[in-house]
């Protein structure tokens, strides 16, 4: 999970997330997408407030980035994907 923080943090400066707190939703991919989601929503509200739609979409890729080595073996990394390409 660790890689999974890193992705997201190195495509997005909006996401302070904890490496400790995310070590093992790798072992836990449904858990991973609805962290990852919740990451996007929460965000995504805060950085819409500023006009900016780059920006959430930027989020957005950033977030649907790192579930994507989850994607093949977990069908809700794979729905969490396509919802955030929406």
């Amino acid at each position: 999970m660790k890689q999974l923080t890193e992705r997201v943090i190195s495509r997005s400066r909006c996401i302070p997330t904890s490496s400790a707190r995310l070590a093992n939703l790798e072992a836990e991919p449904a858990v991973a997408a609805a962290f990852i989601i919740g990451l996007a929503s929460t965000f995504g509200a805060r950085i819409a407030a500023t006009s900016n739609h780059f920006d959430v979409a930027r989020l957005q890729a950033a977030c649907a980035v790192a579930l994507l080595p989850m994607a093949a073996s977990s069908t809700h990394c794979a729905d969490a994907i396509m919802q955030l390409s929406k």
